[in-house]
């Protein structure tokens, strides 16, 4: 289910907890001790019927990719906030593409599953960076900062009930707990010295700050 990125309220802080479009300083609310949301032996799995629910939307999701993309061409605000992330494969180092929802809270940028670790988060934790292409075309080198139990998650997990496309928004909301529980979230940064195409380097953020606004070049 796939993003629009909306410009965000300046000055907003993602660290609040108590309301997506409101918090702190990015780099708040990372707390570095796992959440069970991995898999492994013991690891927290959520409830069982929303985690075989997200299975199954996810799975139609990626048999119906090639529709989504053909929509997207042609229907420029069909799910604005969709975005194409790349990032190399874990084992064949091939560039592998994935259709994701770009979250802001604030001025930050989040991408993220509510349903534990997948292919692609696995990918992007292991790859050292990776390339995000917005629907204004341009093509955004960026890294990942995995978030945990914190109020940074809170309020990202808040920003998927309004930010997801209908229906999955109501979802989200409805599977809350599970997602606070599995879900695997990432803080996404520009990643540094490394100009998007297109953009003189001292139109850069500085290193680790949040990636320029997607739709300044509207």
């Amino acid at each position: 289910m796939a993003p629009s990125p909306a410009d965000p309220a300046p000055g907003a802080d993602p660290a609040s907890g108590a309301d997506p479009a409101s918090g702190a300083d990015p780099a708040a609310g990372v707390d570095q001790r796992a959440s069970g949301a991995d898999s492994g032996f013991g690891a927290d799995r959520g409830s069982a019927g929303w985690r075989w629910f997200f299975r199954i939307a996810y799975r139609l999701v990626r048999l119906a990719d090639p529709a989504i993309r053909a929509l997207m061409r042609r229907l420029p605000r069909f799910l604005p906030r969709a975005v194409d992330l790349r990032v190399g494969g874990r084992r064949s180092g091939r560039s592998r593409r994935t259709l994701v929802t770009l979250l802001t809270v604030g001025e930050a940028w989040y991408v993220g599953h509510p349903n534990g670790a997948a292919a692609w988060t696995r990918n992007l934790e292991n790859a050292d960076g990776g390339e995000m292409t917005l629907r204004d075309g341009r093509v955004v080198p960026v890294r990942a900062v995995r978030l945990w139990a914190g109020p940074e998650l809170e309020a990202v997990v808040r920003a998927t009930w309004s930010q997801q496309p209908f229906p999955a928004n109501v979802a989200y909301a409805l599977a809350r707990g599970h997602v606070r529980r599995v879900g695997v979230y990432y803080r996404i940064l520009q990643a540094p010295d490394q100009p998007a195409p297109g953009q003189p380097a001292s139109d850069q953020p500085a290193p680790d700050q949040p990636a320029p606004d997607p739709r300044s070049n509207r």
